[in-house]
């Protein structure tokens, strides 16, 4: 029985950190999107002449 509920805390505790890490990865990618929206693009490197 003891092993019942340590199991059902670490899944608990699992699933409270995957939801953080989710979270975590969804705001980032929202920063990272805004930030390189208004960002100009890069100049083109030129080709060197042979």
């Amino acid at each position: 029985m003891p092993a019942l509920f340590g199991y059902n805390y670490l899944l608990s505790r699992i699933e409270e950190i995957t939801a953080d890490h989710d979270i975590f990865v969804d705001e980032l990618e929202k920063r990272i999107a805004e930030t390189w929206q208004d960002a100009p693009a890069p100049a083109p490197i030129p080709a060197k002449a042979a």
